[in-house]
C-alpha cells in the first residue's frame, strides 16, 4: 500500500508541524526523472512507513504550489525535502536510486535527532 499523501500549498504549513519528520517530494507531470523517481519514492514510503509521513505536492497544479517550492529554493525536480516542527532538516536533490535515497533519508534524519 502506498501511503504517500497529494498535498497543495494551502495545506504545507499544517501538514509540515509533526514531531516526526515530513518527507515532502516537489514534483511536475512532465518531468522524465520525476517519472522514473515515482515508483522509488513509493517504495521509501513502505520502507520509513510509520515512522515517516510521505507526501507530494505537484508544483504545476497551481500558481500557488509553484510559489511555495520556488520560496523553499526548489529549482530542479524532483526534490525532496523533510521537514521536522516546521524546519527543513534536508534535502534530496534529483534522482537517486533506492539505495541511495534510502541512506540519505536515514542520514538526515539521524542528524535531527
Amino acid at each position: 500500500m502506498k501511503n504517500i499523501v497529494d498535498i497543495q500549498a494551502e495545506d504545507f504549513d499544517d501538514e509540515i508541524k509533526s514531531n516526526n519528520p515530513v518527507v515532502v517530494e516537489f514534483w511536475i507531470k512532465s518531468c522524465g526523472n520525476c517519472k522514473k523517481f515515482k515508483p522509488i519514492y513509493e517504495t521509501l514510503s513502505e520502507i520509513f512507513g510509520g515512522r515517516l509521513k510521505f507526501t507530494r505536492i505537484n508544483m504545476f497544479e497551481s500558481v500557488k504550489n509553484l510559489r511555495l517550492a520556488e520560496g523553499l529554493g526548489v529549482e530542479e525536480t524532483p526534490t525532496v525535502k523533510l521537514f521536522q516542527k516546521s524546519k527543513e532538516i534536508g534535502e534530496i536533490v534529483g534522482f537517486k536510486r533506492l539505495e541511495a535515497a534510502t541512506e540519505e533519508i536515514k542520514k538526515i534524519v539521524k542528524k535531527s535527532n
